[in-house]
């Protein structure tokens, strides 16, 4: 998205997190697409919540997917990997969504709605 801070436009990046089950949403905002900013975003949207999701839903960004292996498991990133154990919550992967169907399926990815507490 683009925006006009200080009177400077600039594109802007989101992190969203919805529960489907609850229709809860939770949007924030970087200035880039960052492993930083991803996991902020995790950690902004588990407050946000109240809670984790016991899993979540994810195409394979590489954000949190460093690498694929032959068997279809999926290394993590360390960032990612080092917030999941922190937050213990299940990572699901979809397949990357093109991008006329990336709104269709961002409306679908997302925790369950059932949440915990670490």
């Amino acid at each position: 998205m683009l925006a006009v801070l200080d009177g400077v436009e600039q594109k802007l990046r989101f992190f969203v997190v919805d529960l489907p089950q609850s229709d809860a949403i939770f949007v924030k905002a970087y200035h880039s697409e960052t492993a930083e900013a991803f996991c902020d975003g995790h950690v902004a949207a588990f407050e946000f919540f109240g809670g984790v999701p016991l899993s979540i839903l994810y195409d394979n960004t590489k954000l949190a997917v460093a690498q694929i292996l032959g068997d279809g498991t999926r290394k993590r990133s360390h960032l990612f990997a080092t917030l999941q154990s922190h937050y213990v919550f299940e990572d699901r992967y979809g397949r990357r969504a093109t991008a006329p169907r990336k709104g269709e399926r961002q409306g679908q990815c997302g925790g369950h709605g059932r949440l915990h507490t670490p």
